[in-house]
């Protein structure tokens, strides 16, 4: 459980240390976008009058459609991501400012319901725009943080609000506005339309796909480049206590000698080419230069077309 959390009520939120909620109790988790957004944060200064209430007109409409979310689910605390009953997620918003619900064109989705049977006949969406070929896309602004890339795999299951629809995404069965009852077996739906984002992540098998996870997480930008290690740290660690693995700068002992194949991806756009060159290390240094988390990079490929894994005696070359 989490050192701290919001306690939500119909008319207050206010903040409760470990000690003061039940053991074991769900909690919904916020996922989102910082942006460049200054808002109120918890300090030691106003940690009392936290404990107390936290006053709803200084929160950021990100928050308060969190809060509201809870309350509608009757989820009664709500607090940062890993191990929670539900992962709230503000895929679409780039800041705290924008929320979690976009303003649509109520005809864009239909149903056919049978008076009946009481189900579902047929889902239908606005043709025009979600047709073949349209600049219909879902504004993922959420997968442009590092961070976000540990909070999805280490939630069990996520609410994505989007300017699209919102999505849901677990191992059991991921879903959508249109398809609540789950994806349809056959594919050419999705692959109809372009940009086309359904959130069907898998996480439970996360063993044996580090350089899968690194690849994304390397992708995805940091507000402070030194956080490296530190915003991948939880999936580290999840993956450890799985494997008894040691971690070593973001590579693995049991398969160091492999893991530190890395390299970066060929770019063919000679713009963002120069731009790669005119980065480099990170300063000051918060891994060694062995390690793909030494650069500044955020292109990179742990995989190495045609080579043959070999089984690699760490004990006798020597521990790192």
């Amino acid at each position: 459980m989490p050192t701290r959390i919001l306690r939500i009520t119909p008319n207050s939120v206010r903040l409760l240390l470990s000690e003061e909620y039940p053991p074991n109790s769900q909690y919904a988790t916020l996922s989102h976008c910082w942006g460049t957004l200054e808002f109120l944060t918890l300090t030691t200064k106003n940690l009392d009058v936290f404990r107390m209430n936290i006053p709803s007109e200084c929160l950021p409409k990100t928050f308060l459609d969190a809060i509201g979310i809870c309350r509608y689910l009757r989820i009664d605390y709500l607090w940062v991501y890993g191990n929670a009953y539900l992962n709230i997620a503000a895929t679409s918003a780039e800041d705290a400012r924008v929320g979690c619900f976009f303003d649509r064109d109520k005809r864009w989705r239909c149903q056919v319901l049978s008076s009946k049977w009481n189900s579902i006949l047929n889902v239908c969406r606005a043709s025009e725009q979600y047709s073949p070929g349209s600049s219909h896309h879902v504004d993922n602004k959420l997968a442009e943080r590092g961070r976000v890339v540990q909070e999805r795999y280490l939630s069990r299951r996520t609410l994505h609000f989007t300017n699209d629809e919102v999505y849901w995404e677990c191992d059991e069965n991921p879903a959508s506005e249109v398809w609540p009852c789950g994806y349809p077996a056959i594919k050419p739906y999705p692959s109809l339309m372009p940009g086309y984002t359904p959130f069907t992540l898998r996480r439970r098998s996360l063993i044996g796909r580090w350089k899968e996870l690194v690849q994304q997480y390397s992708q995805a930008s940091l507000s402070y480049e030194k956080d490296r290690l530190t915003a991948i740290s939880g999936l580290a660690r999840h993956i450890g206590s799985t494997t008894n693995d040691r971690f070593l700068a973001g590579l693995w002992q049991e398969t160091f000698a492999e893991d530190l194949l890395w390299r970066l991806k060929r770019v063919d756009d000679l713009a963002r080419l120069q731009e790669l060159q005119s980065r480099g290390r990170i300063k000051p240094p918060t891994a060694p230069t062995w390690s793909w988390a030494s650069l500044e990079i955020d292109l990179v490929n742990t995989g190495v077309s045609g080579y043959t894994r070999m089984n690699w005696d760490t004990e006798a070359a020597g521990t790192v």
